[in-house]
């Protein structure tokens, strides 16, 4: 769910099925060629951690979006003045990113964690009940659809459980109007996790490789930051063409 509390009125706006929307929280990286020569646990990487997620706007709400200072809608707008009808209702993008690291060093480019998580390369199992601190959340940044007409504040991440290879996400964010009212959003979601590592991002990625070269390059990436024999392996071809791969790691204890 995602809630707007504005001018002492509160707007719902129900989360999508995370399933069939393709919606998730991540931790991801993209191989460096040479990835075998670098120390991906203590020098420069991190990985990346995020969520993206949708929420529907229901019809009960057009009236009151149409008149509100905060929220704009083109199909609202259309409905409500042109009387038009659309099957499908506006939808509402959401997406986190989770900077939890700086770099410090532009010689080595190796990294300094800051805030509560205490490794670069978390596993989701140290991220679960975590509230992070105040360092991470002023460094990560919120977007959602351009339906907003004020940039939101973060002020809050938390994760909860994880129950089936889920875990539950909570962030709050302020915004403030043209006129000065202060409006607060939070977003409570159960996200499935997309854990995954992933060569040939790019065109110059392993050049020389093939998939099944690639998907082992990938798998043996994975063993030097984590342990692998804990984790399920779901090998993909993003891309046949240019033999882009990535390989989902879901952990055994969740299966």
């Amino acid at each position: 769910m995602l809630k707007v509390n504005y001018n002492n009125k509160e707007y719902k706006f129900p989360q999508m099925n995370p399933m069939q929307w393709n919606s998730y929280v991540y931790g991801t990286i993209n191989l460096d060629n040479n990835w075998r020569e670098l120390d991906y646990k203590n020098g420069g990487h991190t990985l990346n951690i995020g969520a993206i997620s949708y929420f529907e706007v229901p019809k009960q709400l057009f009236n009151e979006l149409y008149k509100s200072e905060f929220f704009f809608s083109e199909q609202i707008i259309n409905e409500i003045e042109d009387g038009e009808s659309f099957e499908k209702l506006p939808i509402i993008y959401f997406n986190l990113d989770i900077n939890f690291t700086k770099i410090f060093d532009f010689n080595t480019y190796e990294s300094v964690l800051i805030g509560n998580i205490k490794s670069k390369f978390p596993t989701f199992k140290e991220l679960e009940n975590l509230v992070l601190d105040k360092e991470i959340i002023e460094d990560s940044l919120l977007r959602l659809s351009d339906s907003f007409n004020y940039e939101p504040t973060l002020t809050a991440i938390r994760f909860g459980k994880i129950k089936n290879n889920s875990i539950n996400l909570i962030c709050i964010a302020e915004f403030e109007t043209r006129n000065k009212t202060k409006g607060v959003i939070e977003i409570n979601v159960w996200l499935p996790i997309n854990f995954y590592f992933e060569a040939g991002v790019y065109s110059n990625s392993f050049p020389n490789l093939s998939i099944k070269e690639r998907l082992i390059e990938v798998r043996d990436c994975f063993a030097t930051v984590y342990n692998i024999s804990e984790y399920d392996l779901t090998e993909k071809i993003v891309d046949q063409k240019n033999k882009r791969v990535k390989i989902q790691f879901q952990n055994k204890k969740w299966n």
